[in-house]
């Protein structure tokens, strides 16, 4: 149980050790020098785990009380001390926060801490203050907060990884905690597992349909994809530390989806939007596993993108399309979820010289974006319906030129409020992954910079050229555990598969259980009702 003692100042690690009979001392042995020198004999220095397989050490001036958090690069294996690498992760200068020495913490009791950087670089301490009073303190960005733990008095803390199926089981350890800190626990916990939490209490239970928290809870979410083949519904999770996939079977109450193969046209907020064919339209959110079924007015009716009028401050659901009656002959439609009504839009969905769409629509800031063509100057854009305006209109013009006739765009969400934007050359098959730096809102047409993520060179990825029945590749982006690239999509010889690239590692799985024909899509599982 050596690993006991990480949490501990080094003064009584020493201590500890001298007592251990000689004879095991010899299995004992230095792993790695830490990334600080002793300025004080109050300066304080404590180590953690960071993502399940690395270290981070906290190390505390005694004279300004200002904290740095040290990580190491990579994941701890044996065997290597000789590569342990230690990056600053960030400065930590909390108001009031007391000195983390031994003296200052009663009977030896050492502070807990932990860090996280999924969204943003993010710092959590547990300790005693000066006043001997149980508190928690956070900080967030530029933001701090200190919060007191009003039923604590001088008591021991630990630290624990929170999983699912021990939470389900001591759910009471939470009822001490003031309710904001509760709202933050549960929002980081995975969705699947809070559907399951409903049913704590009333107070859980409301807590699961408040506005605020099911967009918390939406922006911690990590994406997935969801496959539709022969009747049957899949989820898949992807580890992006293992480099693998975890895949389920779902049910859903639409009973004309499970009739079908649907054809996934958007996603916006957890919620999926099939296309029906000749049965209208459904609205679908996986993770409460609910949908609902709209009926078009004419069976020539192509869905495009659901979005919604950011200029107000309730969200109001719409769906737009529209109808083909002969060859570039469309009359655009917008649905409005919450009266049940349809009303047509005088504007033109295909403009020459644009030509649209190139690939699926996607959903962003309440609007619907889609990649097109530009016939008279060689230039790839994005075209925006504003479901504010109700108008169509160009966005901005994507970082890339036409080179070959098979080379493919496709658009991504990055981050819940940016754009990434995949490109492929026919020739090569290697991929470029762009993003925006900023958050895309409304009126930013003029202010849109993008940059290069990464490179993509996987062996043996097949040309998204040829994705079979016009069904695009799912993709998604993140850099949580370094820059990383997961693609859903069919292989060469039109076989199911997962790619994945981070860092200088790259795997292909293979969807054994899924046919030729199957469609897929990127989904983030929400709490957000059905419209």
């Amino acid at each position: 149980n050596l690993m006991a003692l990480v949490n501990l100042p080094w003064e009584l690690v020493e201590e500890i050790i001298s007592r251990i009979p000689p004879e095991c001392l010899e299995i004992l042995k230095n792993f790695c020098i830490l990334p600080c020198m002793k300025n004080h004999e109050g300066d304080t220095h404590y180590l953690s785990v960071f993502r399940g397989n690395r270290f981070s050490m906290l190390e505390q001036c005694n004279r300004t009380s200002e904290i740095e958090i040290w990580v190491t690069e990579k994941k701890i294996k044996n065997g290597d001390k000789e590569d342990v690498v230690w990056i600053k992760f960030m400065s930590v200068s909390i108001p009031d926060i007391p000195r983390l020495t031994l003296s200052n913490q009663s009977l030896g009791r050492c502070p807990s801490y932990f860090i996280d950087d999924r969204y943003e670089r993010s710092f959590v301490l547990c300790f005693t203050d000066e006043t001997r009073h149980g508190c928690i303190y956070i900080a967030k960005g530029g933001l701090s907060r200190k919060v007191k733990i009003d039923d604590v008095g001088d008591v021991t803390v630990y630290m624990f990884q929170v999983s699912s199926p021990f939470l389900e089981k001591n759910l009471m350890a939470l009822v001490n905690l003031p309710w904001e800190l509760v709202e933050e626990i549960i929002s980081r916990i995975p969705p699947e597992c809070l559907v399951r939490f409903r049913v704590v209490c009333k107070q859980w239970n409301n807590l699961f349909h408040e506005k605020r928290f099911i967009k918390t809870q939406l922006d911690h979410a990590c994406p997935q994809f969801v496959l539709f083949d022969q009747n049957k519904i899949f989820l898949i999770d992807v580890n992006l530390d293992d480099l693998a996939i975890q895949m389920h079977q779902i049910s859903v109450d639409i009973p004309c989806v499970l009739s079908m193969t649907p054809f996934i046209t958007t996603y916006c907020d957890g919620l999926l939007i099939c296309d029906l064919f000749f049965n209208g339209t459904a609205v679908w959110n996986p993770l409460l596993r609910r949908g609902r079924q709209i009926m078009t007015k004419n069976i020539r009716f192509k869905l495009c993108g659901i979005g919604y009028d950011s200029n107000r401050s309730e969200i109001s659901y719409k769906l737009f399309g529209y109808h083909y009656y002969y060859e570039h002959d469309y009359k655009l439609e917008i649905y409005e979820c919450a009266s049940n009504t349809w009303k047509y839009i005088n504007a033109p969905y295909e403009e020459w010289p644009i030509k649209e769409p190139l690939d699926n629509h996607i959903s962003l800031g309440g609007n619907s974006y889609w990649t097109a063509y530009n016939i008279e100057t060689s230039e790839y854009l994005i075209r925006k319906f504003d479901f504010s305006k109700e108008i169509l209109k160009n966005f901005c013009i994507l970082p890339c030129k036409k080179n070959h006739e098979g080379d493919t765009h496709y658009l991504s969400v990055f981050r819940g409020n940016r754009f990434s934007m995949l490109e492929q050359c026919y020739g090569t098959k290697e991929i470029e992954i762009w993003v925006t730096t900023k958050k895309i809102q409304n009126g930013d047409e003029e202010n849109v910079v993008w940059v290069r993520f990464m490179n993509v060179s996987i062996p043996e990825i097949p040309r998204l050229f040829h994705q079979s029945f016009g069904r695009c590749p799912s993709y998604f982006v993140d850099y949580m555990y370094g820059k990383s690239f997961v693609l859903c999509c069919t292989d060469e010889n039109r076989q199911g598969s997962i790619y994945i690239l981070r860092g200088g590692f790259s795997r292909k799985i293979k969807i054994d259980s899924m046919g030729v024909d199957f469609n897929h899509f990127i989904y983030v599982p929400s709490f957000t009702p059905i419209p």
